[in-house]
Parts: C-alpha cells; sequence; structure tokens
C-alpha cells in the first residue's frame, strides 16, 4: 500500500519547494552518518524478514473482537485513521474490501495510517496487527507518530502506554535511522514490549533524511503479543 501512495506524494510534491533537510538532523552529531542503504551480499541477499513466520514461529497471537474495535473506532472519529478488518461488512458498516465506513475521514496523502487486521491463515484466533503510515516530515513528526500508535494501541485494546517509555522508543528509532543508517536488508526497525503487546517500528532509511522532494515520512508497524524473541534478528529463506 505504501508503495501506491508513494507514487501519488511524488506526483504532488514535485509541484512544491520541500525544505526538510534540517528535519531530525538535531538527533545527530554534525559530522554523523547520513542514512544510507546498505546492499545485500551473497547468502544475505537470500534471507529476508517475515512477520507472519515470526508470529507463527513463537505464537504470538493477539485477541481480536469485532464488536469491540469496530465500537472503538465509530466512537475515536479519526479523520486520517482507517480500520481494515477480516470481517465481512454490511453496506452500513463499511466496504467489501473490509475497510470500516468512517464519514469523518480525510483524504491527506502526507498524514493517514491505516490499522489492519491480519490473520496467520493458521485457524481461529490467529491474528495480530499491522499498520501503514505516513506523518508530515517536519518537526512535529515525533508527536505524530506518537499520535499513531497511541490511537492503534486504543484500538487493540492495549492499556494505557507509559508515555515516558513510548517517547523514548520513537526517539531510539528516529535516531537511529536518522544517524545510523539501513541494516544489510535496507530497513530500519525498533522494538519494545509495552503492557503485554510487542511493538515493532519499521521503515526505510532514505525516509529519515527526506526522500527526494517528498514532505511525508513512511513507516509501518506491527503489534504481536508480548516476547523476547527479536524480529529483527529473525530471518528466513
Amino acid at each position: 500500500m505504501i508503495k501506491i501512495i508513494l507514487s501519488l506524494i511524488l506526483s504532488f510534491s514535485l509541484l512544491q519547494c520541500c525544505s526538510s533537510k534540517e528535519v531530525l538532523s538535531y538527533l545527530c552529531k554534525v559530522d554523523g552518518k547520513k542514512a544510507k542503504e546498505e546492499k545485500y551480499q551473497n547468502i544475505e541477499k537470500n534471507l529476508s524478514r517475515a512477520i507472519n513466520l515470526f508470529v507463527v514461529d513463537n505464537d504470538l497471537y493477539l485477541d481480536y473482537n469485532f464488536k469491540k474495535i469496530y465500537n472503538k473506532y465509530k466512537e475515536m472519529k479519526s479523520n486520517y485513521l482507517k480500520l481494515k478488518v477480516i470481517d465481512r461488512l454490511s453496506a452500513v458498516q463499511g466496504f467489501d474490501n473490509g475497510v470500516v465506513h468512517n464519514e469523518n475521514f480525510e483524504d491527506n496523502d502526507h498524514h493517514m495510517s491505516t490499522l489492519e487486521v491480519r490473520t496467520t491463515g493458521q485457524g481461529p484466533n490467529t491474528n495480530f496487527y499491522s499498520s501503514d503510515n505516513f506523518v508530515p516530515f517536519d518537526d512535529n513528526i515525533h508527536k505524530n507518530i506518537n499520535q499513531s500508535i497511541t490511537d492503534q494501541a486504543f484500538l487493540i485494546g492495549i492499556a494505557a502506554l507509559d508515555k515516558k517509555n513510548i517517547n523514548e522508543f520513537i526517539e531510539n528509532f528516529l535516531t537511529k535511522g536518522r544517524c545510523q543508517g539501513g541494516d544489510k536488508y535496507g530497513k530500519v526497525i525498533s522494538e519494545r514490549n509495552f503492557n503485554g503487546v510487542h511493538i515493532i517500528l519499521e521503515s526505510e532509511p532514505e525516509w529519515f533524511v527526506g526522500k527526494g522532494q517528498v514532505n511525508s515520512f513512511a513507516y509501518t508497524v506491527y503489534y504481536t503479543k508480548v516476547t523476547d524473541k527479536i524480529y529483527e534478528k529473525s530471518l528466513y529463506y
């Protein structure tokens, strides 16, 4: 989904002047490294991460109750967040693709999220959650990422996130991407346990320095059951 939206953003952004070079620059030393993507090497190019396998192999399923999440979503009245479920929806509830109807939603390619209930195909109650997100690449990037995770956690049913921990988590993610760049698989990943849930942040290194003239920051969030397993180090052929 992110790739599709990116093409739309690029078309729109060519008409604009972008001055986002200084965003996140405070995180690194003046002579610090710029975010870059390292290339695959030898046998490692045949390895990759797979969130579905990570969840299945470690039994990291989360509860899912359509009625609860649907009612919370309607209560939220979000203007930027879409919800996609696995249930068959009525015409009143939503659309054939599982997206719940939201009359408050406003199309904004620079600031939008889609939270999706994911199924692993292992039978009933073997679900987890993921979201594709765009926020403006500006001085409010930390605040907007925080808001998206907080809203999504509310829908999933996660207890209120500790403000200090979630802020530190996001800051570490932004610092890692901006100052260290991507790993050999072209990704920037941070993960941490919160209130019984394992939250994973993932993006690509070029988003941390401003991707061309695009004035947005794209990232994915995965939500699984709490675990001491590390998604970043879980590689599959």
